[in-house]
C-alpha cells in the first residue's frame, strides 16, 4: 500500500514562497543571476569540506583533527545558508521519491564525523515505497537534524532514525540521547532563521 503523498512536504521550511507573477524582466533576470551565483558557491564549499574530511582522517594530531572538524562544521553551516538562499530564488517542485534512499544518502555524509566522535548512527527503515517530496527541502531538513545532533552529542552518543507506515501515512522519527531542546527555545526553534547563538569558537 502506498503511503499518503501529502504527509511530508516540508513546505513550511521555505524561507520565502517566491512568486514571479508580475515581476519585471529586470527583476527576473536579477533573480536568475543571483540563483546562478549562489549555486556556483556549492562546488568550492564541497571541495573545502572534502579536504577537511581528508585532513581529519589522516592527521595524527588530535589538535589538528579538531581544527579540521571545526572547518567542516563551518562549511556545513555556510552550505545550509547557500541552499536556503537558493530555495528562495528557485523553489523546488515535488516529485515521487523514496525517502529511505534520501535518508541513507544523508547518513553517508555524516559517517566520518560520527566515527571520529564515536557516535552511533542507526537507521531502521520499514517503508521502502515512494511519496511526493520536495527532495532538496526534505534532505536539508534531515541534514539539519542530524548535524545538530552530531554537534551536541557527547562521545559515545547515539542517533536513531526510524521510517515506517502507519494508517496509510509515512512517518519518520529522529531521536538522539543528547540533552534535548532547552525550554526557553522550544517555541522558537522551528521559526525561519532561528539560532541559539551558541556557536563554537573557530
Amino acid at each position: 500500500m502506498q503511503a499518503s503523498e501529502n504527509i511530508i512536504s516540508f513546505e513550511n521550511t521555505y524561507i520565502i514562497k517566491h512568486n514571479s507573477v508580475g515581476a519585471s524582466p529586470k527583476m527576473i533576470a536579477a533573480e536568475e543571476l543571483m540563483a546562478a551565483a549562489i549555486h556556483d558557491l556549492k562546488n568550492p564549499l564541497a571541495s573545502i569540506r572534502g579536504l577537511g574530511q581528508l585532513g581529519m582522517l589522516t592527521s595524527s594530531s588530535k589538535r589538528e583533527r579538531s581544527y579540521f572538524e571545526r572547518i567542516i562544521k563551518q562549511v556545513d553551516s555556510l552550505n545550509t545558508s547557500v541552499i536556503d538562499l537558493l530555495s528562495v530564488f528557485k523553489p523546488e517542485r515535488s516529485v515521487k521519491a523514496k525517502p529511505s534512499l534520501i535518508v541513507k544518502e544523508v547518513l553517508d555524509e555524516f559517517r566520518a564525523a560520527c566515527d571520529i566522535n564515536n557516535i552511533k548512527l542507526i537507521f531502521k527503515s520499514e517503508y521502502e515505497g515512494e511519496i511526493n517530496l520536495h527532495i532538496k527541502v526534505f534532505k536539508r531538513a534531515v541534514e539539519n537534524l542530524v548535524r545538530n545532533a552530531v554537534q551536541i552529542l557527547p562521545d559515545g552518543g547515539k542517533i536513531e532514525i526510524h521510517t515506517y507506515e502507519d494508517e496509510n501515512n509515512f512517518i519518520m522519527s529522529i531521536n538522539d540521547n543528547g540533552p534535548g531542546i532547552p525550554d526557553d527555545m522550544k517555541e522558537s526553534v522551528f521559526q525561519p532563521f532561528f539560532t541559539s547563538g551558541r556557536m563554537e569558537p573557530v
